[in-house]
Formats: C-alpha cells, sequence, structure tokens
C-alpha cells in the first residue's frame, strides 16, 4: 500500500531582478559565500508523525452522518444508509527556524538553522451511528468496519513518516540558502517554507490519492453485502 509515493519536487525560485555583469558578479560570489555557510553548519532536520488522540462519537444520526462523510469524502456520492464513519484527515506542517548574515556587498544569506516538519492527524474520530445498540451485532460490525479504516489511515501516515524522513534532507539541500538585498530580507524565511511546502505537496498528493483509494475499497457495494450477511 502506498507504494507509489515518490518525489517529483521542483525547484521554485523567488523573484527575478536584472542585474549588470558587475552586480551579477557581486551576487554570485555572496551565494557562492552563503552555501559555504550552510554547508559548515548544516541545518537540523526531524520529521515528527503524530497520530493525534483517537475520540468515539456515538452522538450522530444518520443525517449528520451523511453531512459529515460528504465534508470527508467531497468527491464520492452517500451510498445507502451510514452506520459508521471515520474521520483521519493528514495535516502537515513545518517549523522553520533561520539565521540571517551579512555576505558580500549589500547582500543577506538566510539559511535554515532547523527544519521541523510535523506530519499527523488533528483529531482522529471514528463515528457510529447513535440508533445502534450497544453489543448488537450491527453497532459490533460498524465498529469492526471502522476500525479497518482507522488501521488503514495509521499505517499511510506511518509510510508518509518514513518517506518525508527520507527526502526532506534533501528538499532542504536542494533549496538552499537564500540571497537578498539588506533592505529587503523579511520574507526569505516565510519563502523557504513555501518552497519546502512545494517540493513536498507531490508527495503528499499521491499520499491523499492513494489513501483514498485504499479506504474506497472497503466501501464497495460486494463488501457492504459481505458484511451484512453477517447480522442475518
Amino acid at each position: 500500500m502506498l507504494k507509489r509515493i515518490f518525489l517529483f519536487a521542483q525547484m521554485f525560485f523567488w523573484g527575478s531582478v536584472a542585474l549588470n555583469s558587475a552586480d551579477a558578479g557581486s551576487y554570485d560570489s555572496a551565494m557562492r559565500l552563503c552555501r559555504q555557510k550552510m554547508n559548515e553548519n548544516p541545518p537540523q532536520i526531524e520529521v515528527l508523525v503524530n497520530y493525534g488522540k483517537l475520540k468515539y462519537d456515538f452522538s450522530k444520526d444518520e443525517a449528520q452522518l451523511a453531512e459529515l462523510f460528504k465534508k470527508i469524502n467531497p468527491d464520492r456520492p452517500v451510498d445507502g444508509k451510514i452506520h459508521g464513519l471515520t474521520d483521519v484527515s493528514p495535516q502537515v506542517m513545518i517549523d522553520l527556524r533561520v539565521t540571517r548574515q551579512r555576505v558580500g556587498k549589500g547582500y543577506v544569506c538566510t539559511i535554515p538553522k532547523s527544519v521541523v516538519l510535523h506530519a499527523g492527524f488533528q483529531s482522529p474520530t471514528v463515528y457510529i451511528l447513535k440508533t445502534l445498540r450497544k453489543g448488537s451485532c450491527p453497532y459490533r460490525l460498524a465498529l469492526r468496519h471502522e476500525q479497518a479504516h482507522l488501521d488503514i489511515g495509521f499505517a499511510a501516515m506511518t509510510l508518509l513518516g518514513k518517506v518525508l524522513k527520507k527526502q526532506l534532507p534533501d528538499i532542504v539541500e536542494r533549496s538552499g540558502p537564500r540571497i537578498s538585498v539588506l533592505s529587503d530580507d523579511s520574507n526569505m524565511a516565510a519563502k523557504l517554507s513555501k518552497e519546502y511546502r512545494s517540493m513536498m505537496q507531490p508527495i503528499l498528493d499521491i499520499f491523499q490519492g492513494t489513501l483514498i483509494e485504499e479506504q474506497g475499497k472497503l466501501d464497495t457495494a460486494e463488501n457492504y453485502d459481505k458484511e451484512a450477511r453477517v447480522c442475518r
């Protein structure tokens, strides 16, 4: 599962400035010095996976579960009566700290000092239809079905964490430091963070698409019929 996650990331460059040959030489020299400083003091890079605190909700009726289903799965139609629902919406955040040093003539070098990527589930929740009698066959079946969805989500997040741990150092290295003029260096950290996100977005897109595909394999008419026979 999720074996197709791989890196298609591309570099993005911020702004364009027309330089004469003298300015270009000064800029290139400052950039080489900036890259050297980053190589001498490479950033600390960490990927933290948080599965969140699992919650169970037994308060929703059928109409409320249908609304939640459409919110969580906007591209899928509601098919039949919903006895349960699992929300494992992924979330990725980047905590970036940088250092700034003057280099060359009038340039500032912005170097990543630490990059911590947080990946996980914000609030994983299993919903069970409130009219199902606790301990009944349909109740146990709904719990078992949603537990399978939960297992897929957790396994997928574990794999995503491993892929990001492998790819993030390369993303940071390829992105490199940033050079700016003294009068305009305030947004370099935000631009670096945005670039990291852009470069890892293909990984996240494949993860999300494959997760939806794997989850959908449980929610087929054939599987529903098979599960329904258990309680007959």
